[in-house]
């Protein structure tokens, strides 16, 4: 079996860790003009300069992880202090959509395109999303943020990288798979969680699955069923359940699961192998505050995944201070350690078949049952042992994975990021834009001819740096300063 304490080890999770497959492709730092030197700009606006916004496309309405990662992440941004022009995809997702303030929020003043997009979508969705994306997209400068829940990224996506710029993904473990074949820097930026304002609600939950009982001790599985079930492994945490407790104990499994329509047969399968045990089916799509309702509500947090990219769930139930109980392998041990959640030993095995884009061969883990009952019974019967590992759990994810910190690491990479020379040019962007600068730059020009004339040397020279349109957004914000 593997060692799973090994795989938290402290080197392996830096946040901000930038992976490339040569060196060629690590950080670039490579010498540009020192812009707001060249401008005498004070410190708070060149900060502003060399990250002037960011366009931040996800699906920010849709009951989507990646979705919740998308609002989380681009409120972290606006956060640290960098623009964010938020567009909203949602309508191009299957999943059910909720009410989320992040778009009145990052778009209270007003639609502006900035010259920098994130593209909150991942590999396999890329291509069709560009292609819907508006034309004043095309000349922006693009970061894609992926998940991947394999060590090995697959061929027939490498195509991808010559749409963007830069990489950044969730984990250590995705940024592995990713930098092996990328040709464009690869930056590992975590996901972000705040501390939710959600309190226990046991008769609320016994509303929404009216078998539980007041006295039951209620563990929790959860996962969207369009995220493939057999990486999700629900049967796994079944059988350790049905394994640990006999169904005169008071102890319930709450399977909670979201687009189980959309998965034929499979809430039938899950509750034939629950048959005679204390196991609950719940299929419904949450808002945010009921998502983590729910888990202020139970008692422990089970997952028993083949693999995972991030593995968001885990880290919002040891953020409520839940002990969890995780396969101990893939990107989830970028946060879990043995001091902060039970982990479950595993071996890695080869997929017999494909399961979505998972291809036959992939290397998965395979969750010990036996190894995930014992754990499930000492978490039941060890309120100490429950107790310290949940506070253990909190402290490491608001001390990581907070806002501040994820927020200020992404926004010093926007500082870095440069145009990729892989990118496939782009369609000339409308000329719009670029007119409505020059005219209020000629006006401007116009009222305080000598500001300008003894800038022409420096404007020149970040013509040729940057090109004309950082030229004009430099010489613009400089003589907003100055007035």
């Amino acid at each position: 079996m593997a060692d799973t304490k090994d795989k938290a080890k402290e080197a392996n999770c830096r946040p901000g860790a930038a992976t490339a497959p040569n060196a060629a492709l690590a950080l670039d730092r490579r010498a540009q003009p020192n812009l707001p030197a060249l401008f005498n700009l004070p410190t708070t606006l060149s900060d502003w300069l060399l990250a002037p916004g960011v366009n931040y496309v996800g699906y920010l309405t849709a009951h989507l992880g990646v979705g919740e990662a998308a609002r989380n992440m681009a409120a972290a941004l606006a956060d640290a202090g960098t623009p964010v022009a938020a567009l909203d995809i949602s309508n191009l997702s299957s999943s059910p959509r909720g009410q989320y303030d992040i778009l009145g929020r990052l778009n209270a003043g007003g639609a502006e395109i900035y010259p920098t997009t994130i593209l909150h979508v991942n590999a396999d969705e890329l291509p069709f999303v560009l292609s819907k994306l508006p034309r004043e997209y095309d000349d922006t400068i693009k970061i894609g943020v992926w998940a991947w829940e394999s060590s090995e990224f697959p061929d027939a996506w490498c195509d991808r990288f010559d749409l963007l710029d830069e990489i950044w993904v969730c984990s250590s473990f995705v940024a592995a798979a990713v930098a092996k074949k990328a040709t464009i820097p690869v930056f590992a930026v975590p996901y972000v969680f705040s501390p939710p304002h959600a309190l226990p609600d046991r008769a609320w939950l016994r509303r929404k699955a009216p078998d539980i009982q007041q006295d039951e001790f209620v563990f929790l599985f959860q996962f969207d069923t369009l995220s493939i079930p057999h990486r999700k492994n629900p049967e796994g945490a079944i059988r350790a359940f049905i394994q640990a407790f006999t169904a005169d104990q008071p102890v319930r499994l709450l399977i909670k699961t979201i687009n189980a329509a959309k998965c034929a047969g499979l809430v039938e399968t899950l509750r034939g192998l629950a048959a005679g045990g204390r196991v609950t089916i719940w299929d419904e799509a949450l808002s945010n505050e009921a998502r983590f309702k729910l888990l202020a509500s139970v008692d422990a947090f089970v997952s028993l995944h083949r693999a995972e990219g991030f593995g968001m769930s885990i880290a919002e139930a040891m953020l409520l201070k839940k002990p969890v109980i995780v396969t101990g392998w893939s990107g989830n041990a970028d946060f879990v350690t043995p001091t902060t959640a039970s982990l479950v030993s595993y071996t890695l095995e080869k997929l017999p078949h494909a399961f979505g884009p998972y291809q036959a061969g992939t290397i998965w883990a395979e969750p010990s049952v036996d190894d995930a009952a014992a754990r499930m019974r000492r978490i039941y019967e060890d309120a100490g042992y429950r107790t310290e590992l949940g506070e253990n759990a909190a402290r490491l994810i608001r001390d990581r994975l907070n806002p501040e910190t994820i927020g200020r690491l992404a926004r010093e990479r926007l500082q870095l990021v440069t145009p990729s020379n892989h990118r496939q040019a782009a369609p000339p962007p409308p000329a719009a834009g670029r007119l409505r600068m020059i005219l209020r730059l000629s006006r401007d020009a116009l009222r305080r001819p000598g500001h300008y004339a003894r800038r022409i040397p420096t404007a020149l020279r970040v013509l040729r740096a940057q090109g004309l349109r950082s030229m004009l957004r430099l010489s613009m914000a400089a003589a907003a300063q100055s007035k």
